[in-house]
């Protein structure tokens, strides 16, 4: 079997990683069985410098069928540098701009001409509303990679046709780009509730407390919603002046807008949180896949999202509805009409984001995709 190395920011047992940590496990559990596969992550979660319990650090160890190395950060460089004295067949990044797990690693792999194929998965990362925020390394950070890679036999995976045209708009056309839709977690499917009460609604926000996730500009359309709104805040606080910020809308909005912030879920609670509300709201500035949204729609939770995911059929399929972020009020008008809606008129959407993640995500022909591409 071919030797697998990958490089990841976050993995198990990270609670607050959000969609990276999904999508790499999700494909690691597909390959596992066809490559020799090693890990190579951090020795802690997002937003917290403690180690995981119970976790050796700066050692290769076995775990559920494959390597893994979690890594200190006072050791990061002096590790990866010694890793990759060892042969790898293939050498996978689930980042493009990560300095720790994906820069830096790459740059060793051009010092030593490492003759590994090199793959690397953007995540999202070079779409425009992600480039906006710490734009400035970004941007300094491009043509230095296409320096690098002069002979350009780097091999980027883009999940979707949107994010082919975002590498080959900010890396260029003469890399190769495979695009293979995300793999998906199967999640034992939910049952459809009765919970929705007239002229009230429960939304619900999933993910990290970031600029990306853009969770302010919720917050100022829920302060726009004329109807009974109880919104609940799900996610680890990654941007803490950012939080700061969302705090003072909040600290303003009407009486009849309550904001509950409930902490960070463990994934294994997200589908039976997710359960128990109306609607999933999430006006990202951009997102790549988005497994809160998946996990939404296996819920039975209808979504309310910008046009900046790649789910731009669901409103076909009454599974949920997409806005511009230029028109607020678009999103203000959707909220107030399903609020005045009663449990009756409301399950039709319920039943909707069920059956389309029946219909369109929980599948498993996507696992033959990865093994052939990473076999080639």
């Amino acid at each position: 079997m071919k030797n697998l190395l990958i490089f990841c920011d976050f993995y198990l047992p990270s609670i607050e990683a959000g969609g990276p940590l999904r999508s790499i496990t999700a494909i690691i559990d597909a390959l596992k069985s066809d490559f020799n596969i090693t890990v190579v992550t951090r020795n802690h979660d997002l937003c917290s410098p403690e180690p995981y319990a119970n976790i050796i650090s700066n050692v290769i160890q076995d775990f559920n069928g494959y390597k893994i190395l979690y890594l200190s950060k006072k050791n990061i460089l002096k590790n990866t540098f010694k890793l990759l004295n060892n042969h790898y067949d293939i050498i996978y990044f689930n980042s493009f701009f990560s300095p720790h797990f994906s820069v830096i690693p790459q740059f060793i792999v051009w010092l030593k001409r490492l003759k590994a194929r090199i793959i690397i998965s953007p995540r999202g990362e070079l779409g425009g509303g992600a480039l906006t925020i710490k734009s400035g390394r970004k941007k300094r950070y491009l043509p230095v990679f296409k320096f690098l890679q002069g002979n350009k036999t780097t091999e980027f995976l883009a999940s979707s046709g949107n994010e082919r045209i975002e590498i080959e708009k900010r890396i260029g056309k003469n890399f190769k780009v495979t695009e293979i839709a995300n793999l998906s977690i199967q999640k034992k499917l939910s049952s459809v509730s009765n919970l929705k009460k007239e002229n009230k609604i429960r939304i619900v926000f999933v993910s990290r407390i970031s600029t990306k996730k853009n969770i302010l500009f919720a917050l100022n359309v829920l302060n726009r919603v004329k109807g009974d709104v109880l919104f609940d805040i799900y996610g680890p606080i990654e941007d803490l002046n950012y939080w700061n910020e969302c705090l003072q809308v909040i600290a303003q909005l009407p009486a009849h807008i309550e904001v509950k912030y409930a902490g960070a879920l463990h994934p294994d609670q997200v589908i039976d949180t997710l359960k128990s509300y109306d609607l999933f709201f999430l006006p990202t500035l951009n997102e790549n896949y988005g497994y809160a949204i998946v996990e939404a729609l296996a819920a039975a939770c209808p979504v309310l999202l910008s046009n900046q995911t790649p789910w731009h059929d669901l409103s076909h399929f009454n599974a949920g509805w997409e806005y511009d972020l230029s028109q607020p009020m678009q999103f203000v008008e959707k909220i107030d009409s399903l609020i005045v809606m009663n449990e009756k008129q409301y399950q039709q959407y319920k039943i909707a984001a069920l059956n389309y993640y029946t219909d369109h995500v929980a599948n498993n022909a996507l696992v033959d995709d990865y093994k052939l591409f990473f076999n080639k």
